[in-house]
């Protein structure tokens, strides 16, 4: 299965150590992986910096696949698994967010919020299908627990 790229954010406020937060990023993404900062304002003003990682070698969007599938405990994984059709958008992007005070600590868990390190995987079919989508994301990240791709 060839996957399209992948694509990790996350945001630091006025009030967050900025190196532990793309410390959190890093920890999915790797240590190599190229990070940009982009520097915003808040509503009220207050500095914003938010980071992004775009991978689309397949060599390294599996390592990326692999590193979460590894953190992840089976709670987690199984949580990922069933909400899987409702993380995947009409374009096959299969978006998922984790806690990022968590990952300051090397823990991932899944979360809603917005405090998050954001992930976008793009899972390609031809012609598209979304159906489809989800049919290799599961295969992807939920039929075997130590994929290598």
């Amino acid at each position: 299965m060839k996957l399209g790229k992948i694509v990790l954010l996350t945001t630091a406020h006025a009030t967050e150590d900025v190196e532990k937060v793309e410390k959190a990023l890093r920890l999915i993404a790797g240590e190599d992986a190229y990070c940009t900062q982009y520097k915003q304002e808040g509503h009220h003003g207050n500095p914003i910096i938010l980071f992004k990682i775009e991978l689309k070698k397949q060599k390294e969007i599996m390592q990326v696949v692999n590193r979460l599938l590894r953190a992840l405990n089976n709670e987690e994984r199984t949580r990922m698994c069933t909400e899987i059709s409702k993380r995947l958008d009409e374009t096959g992007t299969l978006h998922l967010r984790f806690d990022k005070q968590l990952a300051y600590a090397g823990e991932l868990r899944i979360c809603g919020g917005s405090d998050s390190v954001v992930i976008k995987l793009k899972i390609p079919t031809y012609p598209h299908s979304r159906e489809e989508a989800i049919q290799l994301a599961r295969e992807l990240l939920c039929s075997n627990p130590s994929i290598s791709h």
